[in-house]
């Protein structure tokens, strides 16, 4: 406000107030300016006016704050985001131990299921806090996949992904009969390209383990990381590339197929006709992200179940080109189209990302350094 203003609002209202107070009784007095200070709240003058902060720790590229949607959750909840975003489960497990001094500022937490039952997060499930019970709207899988996985009242899926193969057609075919051994010789001495997440390749890796032991992983078996021999065994001469940004490596005249998540490979596959993404039966997985209300605001509260609606979640599933649990969503994408109602049959089918503890994910993360040393190679 400039000097002009606050001398005219002198003159014009706080003068002629004080004269008419110099008139009135005490009690008089006392009642006009309750009134008036009511009247500054109203005017949006006094503290109802100011918004209360919620800090959200979130995946990277999830929620932007500068968009129209949440400037609209922000406007309805009285509440002003913060958003801080993580670039991996070893990330965010170290920002939520109880060890950090980060772990009581959050409000909400968006996150990998790979991370819901480990040590770390234990103080999280412990939350008495409820969410709106939107599961019961989920699509019928997802609603069995919740109910079985017992996640408690603070918490709700808000996105699925699902990993699988974005193949070169004009180099290889591959019809999801196939085992990782067949993959690699189908390849051959051209490029494989493996996303840069140790846990989404552990998990690869570690059902090529036990199919070579000939059982199936059990399903709360420890996450085991092949051995260097088994890998260079594996590999062959196939060139490995390790990245999660496809960018123009699908370009690349040896490039024969990628092992990425689908809305990476869908979004390629709209650019270039020569590739198509696959839902391998044996080798896809899908990986639950949740959000988890860990704040006892009333605004945080409100946040929460505007970011887990259906309106919402959609708008993310439609963008990521991810999985909204609430079903298939509206898309011009008649690839994404087909994706969604492929994976949607076939999810009570489909293996899981496994899950981990801080200690587990950091000496995967170090086997999955170490692979990157013996087998990535640069083009």
């Amino acid at each position: 406000m400039n000097f002009k203003t606050e001398r005219e609002l002198l003159c014009s209202f706080v003068l002629p107030s004080l004269g008419v107070l110099m008139k009135l009784s005490s009690l008089q007095t006392l009642s006009l300016i309750f009134l008036m200070s009511l009247q500054g709240f109203a005017l949006g003058k006094g503290p109802s006016s100011q918004n209360v902060r919620v800090r959200v720790l979130s995946w990277w590229g999830y929620i932007e704050p500068q968009s129209k949607v949440i400037q609209a959750i922000e406007k309805k909840c009285r509440a002003s985001l913060s958003i801080d975003e993580f670039y991996s489960t070893s990330e965010f497990l170290e920002r939520v131990s109880k060890k950090s001094s980060d772990v009581k500022s959050y409000d909400l937490l968006i996150y990998s299921d790979t991370a819901y039952q480990s040590h770390e997060t234990r103080h999280l499930r412990a939350s008495k806090r409820k969410l709106n019970e939107i599961h019961r709207t989920y699509h019928p899988s997802i609603t069995a996949f919740h109910k079985k996985n017992k996640y408690n009242a603070a918490t709700a899926v808000f996105q699925i992904s699902l990993s699988g193969f974005l193949v070169n057609q004009k180099l290889i075919q591959l019809h999801g009969r196939e085992n990782l051994n067949d993959v690699f010789n189908l390849v051959g001495q051209r490029l494989f390209v493996f996303m840069d997440d140790h846990m989404e390749i552990a998990t690869l890796l570690n059902k090529w383990e036990c199919s070579e032991a000939g059982s199936a992983c059990k399903k709360d078996s420890q996450l085991v990381f092949p051995s260097e021999d088994k890998l260079k065994k594996l590999v062959g001469q196939s060139k490995v590339v390790i990245s999660s940004d496809l960018a123009d490596i699908t370009k690349h005249p040896k490039f024969a197929l990628a092992y990425t998540w689908s809305g990476d490979a869908l979004q390629k596959q709209s650019e270039q006709s020569n590739l198509n993404f696959i839902l391998h039966p044996s080798l896809s997985h899908s990986s639950m992200d949740l959000l988890t209300l860990v704040g006892e605001s009333q605004e945080a509260k409100c946040v929460a179940n505007e970011l887990i609606s259906k309106k919402f979640v959609d708008s993310v599933a439609q963008k990521s080109k991810y999985f909204s649990p609430y079903g298939p969503v509206q898309s011009n994408d008649k690839a994404f189209n087909k994706l969604q109602q492929e994976f949607f049959g076939q999810f009570s089918t489909l293996g899981r990302i496994h899950r981990v503890t801080q200690q587990e994910s950091l000496e995967i993360d170090k086997k999955w350094q170490l692979f990157k040393i013996l087998f990535g190679s640069k083009i």
